[in-house]
């Protein structure tokens, strides 16, 4: 039986789309007939069960056929973003601000949000593997972050093909209604690659879930020694009275507009460190992660003071007024009352007193 699938009222002979659990879905899609469609502009692929909007991407004119490539949504995931660096912004912010248009509201806070260099795609996955979602393109070209909701469907299909150790499965299918997330009996799916036939045919072929967590554990290892692991030279522009740090990093790929408020991580507690504009500090993310930047590991160069123990005592003060405390006993205890001479005045016993606790100590070169 031949399917009908049509772009944009325009008979399709030949498809290959794939639909990622995360990302952008993408189309190979020939036209029987037509004019090649303008690139960027917006189309809508008809299929049994389901029509996706999405963005021509490649368009020709080849042995009378129109060939098209698409992805899913209304942007254009390889455009290049520069760099851009946020506080205390939500995440729809970083969204809009690339013209990410979403299904709902993302109002999570970020404290710091470091945008690299890179392409709107690369972005999106960056911010919604933080927030610990996946994220891809719903059929009316909106985009999904938030957690799985895995919806039952039951498919008029036949199931032609399975290989549990790969978690694949095929099938001869009439709607296109098995989509990324969604549960086929026991199966929780993941990627999903429809195909059709030259006779006509539709076929579903389709990744179980747990085959997509292998991947993604392998691609974190390959990746492991990605951007945000890394320790970069960065500027002192600014340094608040709260002692966190303005900065602008020398990598061109976090440079953005620079970043603010990052607290300095000295390794001693109670250490405060005041140092003048434009010296240079080591910049670090807390385990890989953009939204926890800090300062560390000084450049050699100027300080304006430093300050150990803060509100707190120096390091091992109590065990120093111990000791001398201790001494002083023993002196206290050794001291020998002499009787004045005959018409004189018996000299004064000045004991020593509790030793006070030893104050903080500022080292300044004020």
């Amino acid at each position: 039986m031949t399917i009908p699938i049509r772009l944009n009222g325009s008979p399709v002979s030949d498809l290959s789309l794939h639909m990622p659990i995360n990302g952008a879905w993408s189309a190979e899609i020939h036209c029987a007939d037509g004019v090649p469609f303008i690139v960027g502009s917006t189309a809508t692929l008809t299929m049994p069960g389901q029509s996706l909007v999405g963005r021509v991407v490649r368009s020709q004119l080849y042995a009378e056929r129109v060939q098209v490539r698409m992805s899913g949504g209304l942007s254009d995931w390889q455009q290049s973003v520069t760099g851009l660096n946020y506080g205390k912004v939500q995440a729809d912010k970083v969204l809009s601000d690339m013209g990410v248009v979403t299904d709902q509201a993302l109002s999570t806070q970020l404290n710091f949000w470091t945008r690299l260099e890179g392409t709107i795609g690369q972005s999106i996955q960056l911010l919604a593997k933080h927030l610990s979602f996946n994220w891809r393109i719903n059929p009316n070209g909106t985009v999904r972050i938030k957690s799985e909701d895995p919806v039952k469907v039951e498919p008029e299909a036949i199931e032609t093909y399975r290989d549990e150790s790969r978690g694949m499965i095929e099938l001869a299918i009439e709607k296109a209604v098995v989509l990324p997330g969604c549960l086929v009996g026991d199966d929780s799916v993941g990627e999903v690659i429809y195909t059709l036939k030259q006779d006509g045919r539709l076929v579903c072929r389709y990744w179980t879930e747990g085959r997509g967590r292998v991947l993604e554990r392998y691609v974190r290892w390959v990746t492991r020694d990605q951007i945000y692991l890394g320790t970069y030279t960065a500027k002192v522009v600014r340094q608040a009275a709260d002692g966190t740090l303005d900065l602008l990093p020398e990598d061109s790929r976090l440079r953005g507009t620079g970043l603010q408020s990052v607290p300095i991580l000295h390794g001693l507690p109670g250490c405060i460190v005041r140092v003048p504009n434009g010296e240079r500090v080591l910049l670090a993310f807390d385990g890989g992660d953009p939204s926890k930047p800090y300062a560390s590991l000084w450049h050699e160069g100027q300080v304006t003071s430093i300050e150990l123990g803060g509100t707190l005592k120096v390091a091992l003060a109590s065990l120093v007024k111990a000791e001398l405390d201790r001494i002083a006993t023993v002196f206290d205890a050794h001291i020998h009352a002499v009787a004045a001479a005959p018409g004189s005045t018996a000299p004064t016993l000045t004991l020593i007193s509790p030793i006070a606790e030893v104050a903080s100590q500022k080292l300044s070169t004020e």
